[in-house]
This record gives C-alpha cells, structure tokens and sequence, in this order.
C-alpha cells in the first residue's frame, strides 16, 4: 500500500462540512497524506448553495455555530503546512 495515496493533491475543498466525526477523520486523513497540499478550503454551507453565498440564517443556528467551531479546532492543530481556509 502507498504511504501516501494523495501525494498528488494541491488544493482540496470539503463541502458540507458539518463538525461531525466523520467530517473531522475526513480533514484529518487529506492532512496526513496529501504531503504537497498547499491550500485546504473548508466550507460550512451544505452542498445545495454552493456557488450563492451562505445565508445569513443558517449562520444562526447551532449545527453552522457547532461546524464552525470544529473547524476552527482543526485549524489550531496546525496539522499541515498547507493554507486552511474556513468558509
């Protein structure tokens, strides 16, 4: 098995990502094994409004609050080099 399967990978966006653990071992396993990421985006809004800007409602309510702060989490550990970008 290749040590690092996503060596390739430059730039990744996680769309919909919703603080959940799956969401986090997902981040977590690009971060480990894409060794030539330079940027990471992570966008809170859910797949349905990609492309318009988040409403402002959704940014209200707890899940976005929840999502947002496990991002954040992530991005503190400074598990990379790469740019980690919040959406």
């Amino acid at each position: 098995m290749k040590k690092y399967p996503n060596e390739h990978l430059k730039e990744v966006e996680i769309v919909g990502f919703a603080g959940r653990a799956i969401d986090i071992q997902l981040v977590v396993y690009l971060l480990e094994s894409a060794i030539n990421l330079e940027k990471i985006i992570v966008n809170l809004c859910a797949p349905y409004v990609v492309g318009i800007p988040c409403p402002r409602n959704i940014r209200t309510t707890a899940e976005y609050k929840g999502a947002r702060e496990a991002a954040m989490w992530l991005k503190e550990k400074q598990l990379t080099r790469a740019e980690f970008v919040i959406m």
